[in-house]
């Protein structure tokens, strides 16, 4: 039989056109496929309403497996499906397993398996070709597993990759990806606190060249008002306050005004750093009679800022007038904030009137109570009456201090705000010079609340113990390290 060359080449074309319709349809099946499961799985979780880390452990083995599955199933689909015919399922498959790979991650961090959350990271980053968003959000997460590993340096070498990679680390939203924009800040600041000079200042050095050229290379831009506001925490970090007070001047927004948080940041710069606290005081005024719209809610902020730059300058009672002024004209800012009680009754302690100031202290400590300020002023009340010589006194704030304190940490047991009053109890037994009782409170500080304010202030306290009381300094350098392990989290904001 002969058959008419048309017909046969309809005919081809129509069975071209079904083998490609089938091969879509499998793509699309199999992704259809895997993200019903992975909403199921994802459904479940919700209904949880709680944190990975807070998952029972039958739950966490059933979840955590289930995304292992769905993960499975994404590497099977698209190592069989034909990405030519299939690019859209090709795409929507990679950003399935990407979802499944992020929160099995989050599973296994919260359990501490950090080598096995690596691996994961890895192998969805070999065997995927992950949109420019999800790549950075996996190299982000990578550097924070190794660094918790305990792998540093392995952590550094991810890091850089990333911000080379990715220069800007801009999302497809035109958003900087502040975790990993922040990263060179952040592995400076970690340094810093753990005391390693020489790998801190060349990570300093780093950090500076990297926001620097940013600056240079995007001017007028967001990349460039955010590595300057990066410059200035960094400098401040450093103690370089003229060149921190140089790169926030250039901290504008858009119709080129510095915006008022910056101009106080600014004040309190030369206050607090250059101890210029006659510019600094110009700079607040000048500042408080231009508020205008939403920043007049400002104006309290502005007059205690007053009073402290008065204290600078040693116009003791200037700033306490300020301060009454503060409590009569925003008596609600003044009850909120007990950094105006303590800086009243430091102005009564300036001019040698310690009666006064005691009494003021005291009031403190009662009205405010659990606050920094507050359990602050029992440490220096007992510190000024030892320096004195009066036992008594030192007995009698002492005695209360430890009972209030035992009395707030019983009352927030469980929650990191007890682990804040443990803080001060090992405080007054340094001040006691009792170093192996207050070491050993500050590790239970730690292990009760890791990768938390406390934990990581108790991990640092107790170094500093360790190493310049005790004369250990194995034990010190092993909690430094577990410092630089924990502290991973980088601050996912623009600083201003």
């Amino acid at each position: 039989m002969k058959h008419h060359p048309v017909v046969v080449s309809v005919l081809l074309l129509v069975l071209s056109v079904m083998l490609v319709a089938c091969g879509t349809d499998d793509g699309i099946r199999r992704r259809y496929h895997i993200e019903k499961e992975l909403f199921t799985l994802e459904h479940q979780f919700t209904g949880l309403g709680i944190r990975p880390d807070l998952v029972s452990k039958e739950q966490y083995a059933e979840l955590s497996a289930g995304y292992a599955r769905v993960l499975a199933d994404c590497y099977d689909a698209l190592k069989t499906i034909d990405s030519a015919r299939n690019k859209r399922a090709v795409v929507e498959i990679s950003t399935l397993a990407f979802q499944a790979a992020t929160r099995q991650t989050q599973f296994l961090f919260s359990r501490r398996q950090f080598d096995s959350c690596t691996a994961v990271l890895n192998t969805l980053m070999n065997r995927v070709g992950l949109a420019r968003d999800n790549a950075m959000s996996c190299f982000s997460n990578l550097g924070r597993a190794l660094q918790a590993g305990g792998h540093w340096d392995s952590a550094m070498v991810v890091y850089d990759r990333a911000l080379e990679l990715f220069r800007p680390p801009v999302m497809s939203n035109r958003e900087l990806f502040f975790k990993l924009f922040n990263v060179p800040l952040h592995i400076y600041e970690v340094l810093q606190q753990a005391g390693a000079s020489e790998r801190g200042q060349q990570r300093f050095q780093k950090a500076e060249a990297y926001y620097r050229e940013m600056t240079r290379q995007y001017p007028g831009t967001k990349v460039s008002v955010a590595a300057w506001s990066n410059l200035g925490r960094l400098y401040e970090d450093a103690g370089e306050w003229r060149q921190a007070i140089d790169a926030l001047n250039h901290v504008a927004d858009s119709g080129g005004q510095l915006p008022s948080q910056v101009v106080i940041k600014i004040a309190d710069m030369y206050a607090g750093g250059l101890h210029d606290y006659a510019t600094a005081l110009r700079m607040y005024d000048s500042l408080s009679t231009n508020l205008t719209g939403s920043d007049t809610l400002l104006t309290p902020v502005l007059l205690y800022k007053r009073s402290l730059a008065l204290m600078g300058l040693k116009r003791y009672h200037d700033a306490r007038q300020a301060l009454v002024r503060l409590e009569a004209k925003y008596p609600a800012y003044y009850r909120a904030n007990p950094s105006a009680q303590y800086t009243k009754a430091q102005t009564f302690e300036k001019e040698k009137n310690w009666e006064r100031a005691e009494s003021e202290y005291s009031y403190l400590v009662k009205r405010y109570e659990g606050s920094p300020q507050a359990l602050a002023a029992y440490l220096h009340v007992i510190r000024t009456f030892r320096k004195q010589g009066d036992t008594t006194r030192v007995n009698l704030w002492r005695e209360r201090a430890r009972k209030d304190l035992e009395r707030l940490a019983a009352r927030s047991s469980g929650s990191p705000e007890e682990g804040q009053y443990r803080l001060y109890q090992a405080s007054l037994l340094s001040e006691e010079g009792q170093w192996d009782s207050a070491a050993a409170l500050l590790g239970r500080i730690h292990q009760k609340y890791p990768r938390t304010e406390p934990g990581y202030r108790a991990l640092l306290q107790a170094a500093a113990i360790y190493r310049d009381r005790l004369g250990d300094t194995a034990t010190a350098d092993s909690l430094t390290t577990l410092f630089k392990q924990e502290l991973t989290e980088v601050d996912a904001g623009s600083g201003f």
